[in-house]
């Protein structure tokens, strides 16, 4: 039996921040969780609509 590697993140001030600056150096708390897996099977971002 295969495990699956899921990723759920809340999309938060940090990862908006980080993709404003286009740092490539100093990425948002999402980024360098997808950069410092080799792989994830499925990828669950949640937010809030502020509107």
């Amino acid at each position: 039996m295969t495990q699956e590697s899921w990723l759920f993140a809340w999309i938060g001030a940090a990862d908006h921040q980080a993709a404003e600056a286009d740092d490539r150096e100093r990425p948002g708390p999402i980024a360098s969780a997808l950069l410092a897996h080799e792989r994830f099977d499925r990828v669950v971002l949640l937010t809030v609509d502020a509107h």
